[in-house]
């Protein structure tokens, strides 16, 4: 009898547990083996290194980012209304969520191009430079989105800032770090 006891109070301590440390929170939920912030981090790790230096296009859709991941890309911004910026693209066979980090607080947008057309792209999570700060400790992201790619251009617009050339790390929502 002591050990039935035992074994419903080490079930019943693992169940508190779990529901303790769950997820209340979208902006820390797990998304696959990696919670939003934890790819964040990652991709801070990827802002020291050497990088590949690509220019934005002036017009849309932009340059196409065939290899991106786990790659910095020191994008150099061109002239566009109301200051710099430019677009880059993914895909055509991109899907599922996608984390976009500058290394500035840049205006971003995204959209999808088809052959039925161009669609704006819903940005589903936005995050500060404070709560990248606050929660993984990175201060070399200054923003942060993440968004549902699509089959298509998934297009990004950088821009206008008055910044010349901006960091970016694009990351898939979950993925394993074999690299």
């Amino acid at each position: 009898m002591k050990f039935i006891h035992m074994v419903v109070q080490v079930f019943f301590i693992a169940i508190v547990v779990l529901w303790a440390t769950g997820c209340n929170d979208s902006s820390t939920c797990v998304h696959g083996d990696h919670s939003d912030f934890g790819i964040i981090e990652h991709g801070c790790d990827h802002m020291t290194d050497e990088g590949v230096v690509i220019e934005a296009a002036s017009t849309h859709p932009g340059l196409q980012l065939e290899d991106f991941y786990h790659t910095l890309f020191r994008v150099v911004l061109t002239d566009i209304e109301g200051g710099k910026g430019g677009y880059i693209y993914l895909g055509p066979d991109i899907t599922g969520d996608v984390f976009v980090m500058t290394s500035e607080d840049v205006p971003l947008e995204i959209t999808n191009s088809t052959a039925e057309g161009v669609a704006q792209s819903e940005i589903e999570r936005t995050f500060t430079a404070q709560q990248i700060a606050e929660e993984t400790g990175c201060e070399l992201i200054k923003k942060a989105i993440v968004f549902s790619a699509n089959p298509g251009e998934n297009i990004i617009k950088i821009g206008p800032t008055a910044f010349d050339t901006v960091e970016v790390i694009i990351e898939e929502g979950s993925h394993g770090h074999s690299h």
